[in-house]
């Protein structure tokens, strides 16, 4: 099997590498920089993206998915969560599974006000939180320490 793993120039993407090498699957690479992951003697080739195409989802995808198509990945590690929201439950666009869980779920997890409201409405104590309109924007004095029991 063949592995792309994205961000190489994150720690996690280095062990992702590491660990898919040892596992004596082949690994490819792709990001900004060729970074710690992009080195590595697991790593069979990196393909370097300009800033542009990371910084736009539908760019980045389309440059995930030449790359599979050319070495022809079986899977695709996201490792940050830009590439998470890029390319979660974009598979068969990709032309390879995408590691993780499906987008539906990946997407209520980050969203961080309604992770902490299921929390609380399951009985656990959450902080209380306060949006900043600003940046600038000073807390309320009574939401520095409080939590929501």
């Amino acid at each position: 099997m063949r592995i792309l793993v994205t961000d190489p120039e994150q720690r996690a993407a280095l062990a992702a590498a590491r660990a898919v090498g040892r596992g004596g699957f082949e690994v490819y690479t792709i990001g900004g920089e060729r970074g710690l992951a992009g080195v590595s003697k697991y790593v069979a080739e990196h393909q370097s993206l300009p800033l542009n195409q990371l910084a736009n989802s539908d760019a980045f995808r389309d440059s995930v998915g030449a790359l599979v198509r050319r070495v022809q990945a079986d899977a695709v590690v996201p490792v940050t969560d830009r590439a998470s929201r890029a390319l979660l439950g974009f598979d068969q666009e990709i032309g390879a599974v995408v590691a993780g869980p499906s987008r539906h779920a990946y997407l209520a997890a980050s969203d961080k006000a309604s992770l902490l409201a299921t929390a609380q409405q399951c009985g656990l104590r959450v902080p209380q939180q306060q949006l900043l309109e600003a940046p600038g924007s000073a807390l309320a004095p009574e939401l520095v320490n409080g939590w929501v029991v």
